[in-house]
């Protein structure tokens, strides 16, 4: 395969470094590397292209046009996100969108007309939806329905819709995600009721007959990280842990280069739902 190059938008989040790392300092996807990062020339920003083996030629605030083939976004914000993915659309590339999305439902719908009226791909993935547990999950839940399934994680409940929509986005995802086979049918998540607790935010809805659950875990309490708990009405309670490993983006950026290199994106109602349930909890809750 050509070699792929790639622009990352976005210096205020780790993946960022993660994405230098993994591509650029131990090349782990053959061909694929960052050769120029979206930011202005601050002293960190050029110490963390140095990271990656750039030079400071190699970041500016604009895209080096015809010198790169696709741009990664990985501002923390999802306010940041859209005006981000816009410029690299603007240049004629195909995006990936880090998490979250876009900090509405709007704002996402509205990125993905533009990409469709250009003819370009837009593609977002969370880590939660890789790996073997949830891929275990999906598969057990959806050859025995359960009674109920809760899904438990972090967000930083005390930064208001943004510091929910940060981390918490990876709950609706990572539930999303062990629901598969029962979403394929058409189903969705419905919410029917948020509380807020010192601690954490809990939201129950349903999808179809089955009970969902959904604890945001406040991260300054440091409760724990990712789990999906599981009830049947035959069998004790099932709870399993989701971890992550220190290479958790890796399967989040080769599925970013696959769809640069053709690959079809997930359709807009799996990427957006996720987005939709967690600003429908957003709204609602008492925070």
């Amino acid at each position: 395969m050509p070699p792929l190059r790639l622009a990352v938008a976005g210096t205020d989040s780790t993946h960022t470094s993660d994405a230098l790392r993994l591509l650029n300092a131990e090349r782990r996807i053959t061909g694929v590397r960052v050769v120029h990062l979206v930011a202005d020339p601050t002293p960190d920003a050029l110490a963390l292209a140095a990271s990656g083996g750039l030079a400071s030629a190699q970041v500016a605030p604009v895209l080096p046009g015809a010198a790169v083939d696709g741009l990664l976004v990985l501002h923390r914000a999802g306010a940041d996100h859209v005006p981000a993915a816009l410029l690299g659309l603007g240049a004629g590339l195909p995006v990936f969108v880090d998490k979250p999305f876009a900090a509405t439902v709007t704002a996402a719908h509205a990125l993905l007309d533009r990409a469709e009226a250009l003819g370009l791909s837009v593609t977002t993935r969370s880590a939660l939806r890789f790996g073997a547990v949830p891929r275990r999950l999906r598969h057990d839940i959806g050859h025995a329905v359960p009674r109920g399934v809760s899904v438990h994680g972090p967000a930083d409940l005390r930064a208001g819709a943004a510091g929910l929509a940060f981390y918490g986005i990876h709950v609706t995802e990572l539930l999303h995600e062990v629901l598969g086979e029962l979403l394929d049918g058409g189903r969705s998540v419905a919410v029917d009721d948020v509380r807020a607790g010192p601690e954490q935010l809990v939201a129950q809805g349903h999808c179809g007959e089955l009970a969902v659950r959904m604890v945001l875990h406040d991260r300054a309490a440091r409760i724990g990280g990712f789990r999906v708990v599981v009830n049947h009405d035959d069998r004790p309670e099932v709870v399993v842990p989701v971890p992550l490993n220190d290479d958790y983006l890796l399967p989040v950026l080769e599925h970013a280069v696959a769809v640069f290199r053709g690959a079809a994106p997930p359709g807009r109602r799996e990427l957006l739902a996720p987005l939709a349930l967690l600003q429908e909890i957003s709204s609602r809750s008492p925070r």
